[in-house]
């Protein structure tokens, strides 16, 4: 049996693999592949670059889909949103993200005593001092008929261990105001249109379209 470390070898040449592939489905195959593939973007462990790409990929097969069947859009993009999820006991989920910004640091760089938090993350969460987590609440109704999934990204310019961020966002996990955030402009994989990026932080990622995906 091979080893973990030729495992990631042979993943590696597979991610970085851009030639086409070409593939024969029907219509009604690649359907349920997309709907598959929507279920499966609910894993609250999925990484954020497996999640935008799965996103960005099934988008397209939705789009082509739609050029045989344009009727079918608004259809097939429902499965992007969480409020017409039904799992197989009947109950609803609905997703709401929310960024949170925990800021304690004073300007000649010390903590400050009093720490304050805000909706929303960082404009300038590129720069390596902020610290960035993401926590996962569920909470149902009374009946079990109704599922809300609260992700918490959580961020902060204190130094702190993951306990410590733990504990210091403890009172926000489960505090979000509705809508939320769409999960792109909460991570660190886009942009908005309003932060800003030094050259000296990286590659800049891309800037994210807010309808994109809804």
């Amino acid at each position: 049996m091979k080893s973990e470390e030729q495992f990631l070898e042979e993943a590696k040449k597979i991610m970085q693999d851009d030639a086409p592939m070409p593939m024969v489905s029907t219509v009604r195959d690649l359907w349920l592949v997309i709907s598959g593939v929507q279920v499966a973007c609910r894993h609250p462990q999925m990484s954020s670059y497996v999640l935008n790409n799965l996103q960005r990929i099934t988008q397209e097969w939705i789009d082509s889909i739609a050029e045989h069947h344009p009727d079918a859009k608004e259809l097939m993009e429902m499965g992007w949103q969480t409020e017409h999820d039904v799992d197989s006991e009947g109950v609803s989920t609905k997703e709401i993200h929310q960024a949170w910004t925990i800021y304690g640091m004073n300007p000649d760089g010390t903590i400050s005593t009093e720490k304050f938090a805000s909706l929303g993350r960082p404009q300038d969460w590129g720069d390596p001092r902020w610290m960035y987590r993401e926590y996962c609440f569920i909470q149902s109704n009374a009946d079990d008929t109704e599922r809300i999934v609260f992700y918490c990204h959580a961020w902060t310019d204190v130094p702190c261990k993951r306990h410590e961020m733990t504990e210091m966002f403890s009172a926000l996990i489960t505090k979000s105001m509705m809508p939320g955030t769409p999960p792109q402009l909460c991570g660190k994989d886009f942009l908005h249109e309003e932060d800003f990026w030094f050259e000296d932080w990286g590659d800049a990622p891309p800037v994210f379209e807010t309808d994109e995906y809804w």
